[in-house]
């Protein structure tokens, strides 16, 4: 977990419509404790990140991924 450079939600897009207006990336403080747990804070918000299905992308100080569906 300390090697973790940025932590960010992307809101799914719509597979019915061109234009997706409720397209949204939200960039997430974090904080590593112990060198092997990151806590994650959510949008202080609800209109940045309103509900729905997100993709939850970390990445690590080598630009790589690890995505999970939250």
């Amino acid at each position: 977990a300390t090697q973790i450079k940025s932590v960010s939600l992307i809101r799914l897009s719509s597979g019915t419509h061109g234009t997706n207006f409720s397209q949204r990336f939200v960039s997430l403080g974090f904080e590593v404790l112990n060198g092997n747990t990151l806590t994650i804070e959510s949008p202080v918000d609800s209109n940045l990140a309103p509900s729905g299905y997100y993709m939850l992308f970390i990445v690590n100080n080598k630009q790589h991924i690890v995505t999970r569906r939250c």
